[in-house]
C-alpha cells in the first residue's frame, strides 16, 4: 500500500488522475500541458472546477417556494412545479401538500380541491387537468365570442 505522505510533491501529481473518475478525469485531460507547476495548483484548479459544476441537491423547499403567480394558467403553474417536482426527492403525499398549498387563493380549482382533497399526487394532477382543459376552452370561446371585440361596455 503505497502513503502518499511520504511521496514527493511531484509524484502526487502524476498519481493524481489514478485516482479520477468519469466527470472529473475529461475535466484533468482538458488541462493545457505545462499548466500545471505544483502540487497545490492542481489541488485549487480542481476544487475550483468541482465547486464550480457541482450540482446542488435540490430538497423540499425547492418545491415549497414554488407558488402560482397572479397571471399564470392552473396549466403554466403545474408544468413549472413539476420540472422542479421530478427533481427532488420526496414523497408523493409531499409534492401533493406543496402543489396544494402554492395553488393562488380564490381560484376554483383551489376551492374544489379544499372541499374534495385528492388522495393521491396522480389524482391531483387528474383533477388539475380536467379543470385545465375547462380554462382553456373558457379562453377559446371568449377569443371567438364576437361580444368581446373591441367593445367594453354593454348595451
Amino acid at each position: 500500500m503505497l502513503h502518499y505522505h511520504n511521496v514527493a510533491g511531484t509524484i502526487k501529481c502524476r498519481l493524481f488522475p489514478t485516482n479520477l473518475r468519469k466527470d472529473a478525469i475529461e475535466w484533468y485531460k482538458s488541462l493545457a500541458p505545462g499548466s500545471i507547476t505544483c502540487l497545490r495548483n492542481l489541488k485549487n484548479q480542481f476544487i475550483s472546477s468541482s465547486t464550480a459544476s457541482r450540482r446542488h441537491p435540490n430538497i423540499e423547499t425547492a418545491l415549497e417556494a414554488i407558488v402560482q403567480r397572479h397571471d399564470e394558467t392552473l396549466r403554466e403553474f403545474i408544468d413549472r412545479f413539476n420540472r422542479e417536482a421530478i427533481q427532488v426527492p420526496c414523497t408523493d403525499h409531499m409534492k401533493r401538500y406543496l402543489l396544494e398549498k402554492g395553488l393562488f387563493s380564490g381560484t376554483k380549482f383551489r376551492k374544489a380541491v379544499g372541499i374534495e382533497p385528492p388522495r393521491t399526487f396522480d389524482a391531483l394532477l387528474e383533477k388539475a387537468r380536467a379543470y385545465m382543459d375547462y380554462e382553456e376552452r373558457e379562453a377559446t370561446n371568449i377569443a371567438r365570442d364576437p361580444r368581446n371585440r373591441g367593445s367594453t361596455s354593454h348595451p
